[in-house]
């Protein structure tokens, strides 16, 4: 029996940023990708991440701001983050940072014990599954849920002219309540917390906008069905891609010029969630 096609935010996102790159990651997976260092940046990330996850294991006397930062430090040593700073004021900039970001996630949500935390979702549609796994799940005093993901990465404004990248940026979200929405309980809100603004970048949902989104993923999985070149979308996005030097599109010209206008000391941190 055929296995039925599997489609998560991260793919779908994928294509809407640029079919190529989709085509190159899902379609042709015997492809080499561009050999690339392990980004600090990414390591920190995963430690801020599995400390808010861990923190609630805590017993509730023991969940004070002191455990969450003796936390961290456990974290970032089973990380092995120190290997990649050239230096101890270097580490130590970075490591405060941490204790910043968690500080927010200590006063706006230590506690509050979340409904659930890293959940596996999957749901079947038609002849395809949706999938992914959300950070947290409140459970609001209206007995609807409210998705958080958190966010090391700072927040920035997608202005109303940028629409299609601001539905890019909220698919993870959207994707969350559409799987969720089959449960018992409905999702009322979902948001990204950026932990080091301290600042929830919230949108609402209701059963209609939940039934309006599952049909916008429909439409994005029959795009990418029923799609025959999967062209090369170039912008900014090409310096970070994992395919950037096998690139075959018909727009050489633009990634070249991407490419020899790319500099190490500009690059901006997008690579971790």
């Amino acid at each position: 029996m055929k296995s039925l096609q599997r489609f998560s935010e991260y793919s779908m996102s994928t294509y809407l940023l640029c079919p190529r790159k989709y085509r190159y990651t899902y379609i042709e997976k015997n492809l080499k990708k561009s050999k690339k260092k392990i980004h600090v940046n990414f390591i920190f990330g995963n430690a801020v991440h599995l400390t808010c996850k861990d923190y609630y294991s805590f017993r509730a006397e023991e969940r004070t701001l002191e455990n969450l930062h003796n936390l961290f430090r456990k974290k970032w040593k089973e990380t092995g983050i120190k290997q990649f700073f050239g230096s101890i004021s270097e580490e130590r900039q970075l490591g405060e940072r941490g204790l910043l970001m968690l500080t927010n996630f200590f006063n706006k949500l230590g506690s509050i014990m979340p409904y659930q935390t890293e959940q596996y979702m999957e749901n079947k549609i038609k002849d395809y599954v949706l999938f992914g796994r959300v950070d947290r799940t409140n459970l609001l005093k209206d007995d609807t849920l409210e998705i958080i993901d958190y966010k090391t990465t700072r927040y920035y404004i997608v202005n109303d002219d940028e629409d299609n990248e601001r539905k890019r940026k909220t698919i993870q979200l959207k994707l969350y309540a559409f799987i969720l929405s089959g449960s018992k309980r409905q999702v009322s809100k979902g948001s990204f917390y950026h932990l080091e603004d301290d600042y929830f970048d919230t949108i609402d949902f209701t059963e209609g906008s939940i039934k309006h989104i599952g049909i916008w993923f429909e439409e994005i999985i029959n795009d990418i069905r029923y799609d025959k070149y999967f062209d090369t979308n170039v912008g900014n996005h090409c310096k970070y891609c994992d395919f950037f030097n096998i690139c075959q599109g018909d727009d050489k010209e633009e990634l070249s010029e991407i490419k020899n206008n790319y500099s190490d000391n500009n690059e901006e941190s997008d690579l971790f969630t």
